[in-house]
């Protein structure tokens, strides 16, 4: 069983990929200014894992998973079997995440996935700022591809 707090379909803009954004049901990190805080008192559900995905998968628009909302990385047991499932499904991953690529990589061992490094820092807000085709908030973020 997997603890989220939602699964949106057709999500634009936040990947390289349409994909259905799958959010997790907290975040420690309290940035200053966060966008997703509203999300913190939300109540949570849980799904059996191979539904989810089944859900995604039957999607004629979603192409992947968007593991996003809150702070996927304090469930790492949840992530990566669904990380792992989602690419058995030939589906695309993508992670955000507010720790750095050093800090992600020493603790996940995952490949062929996107992944957003790097914390939402209001200081470093932008109005227009992209990493590999990705729209995001702030300069100090970014997207990489875990070959």
């Amino acid at each position: 069983m997997i603890r989220h707090k939602g699964l949106e379909h057709n999500v634009y803009g936040e990947a390289p990929f349409v994909g259905a954004r799958l959010c997790a049901i907290t975040c420690s990190r309290g940035c200053p200014g966060c966008q997703n805080k509203h999300l913190l008192n939300e109540p949570y559900q849980e799904t059996d894992s191979i539904d989810l995905v089944k859900a995604v998968v039957v999607n004629p628009f979603d192409e992947g998973i968007i593991f996003g909302g809150l702070e996927w990385t304090e469930q790492p047991d949840e992530l990566n079997w669904l990380v792992e499932l989602a690419k058995r499904s030939m589906l695309q991953v993508m992670v955000y995440t507010g720790l750095t690529e050093k800090e992600y990589k020493s603790q996940f061992a995952h490949k062929s996935i996107w992944v957003k490094f790097g914390e939402y820092t209001e200081k470093q807000k932008a109005p227009v700022y992209y990493s590999r085709g990705i729209l995001l908030p702030t300069t100090n973020q970014h997207v990489e591809f875990l070959e």
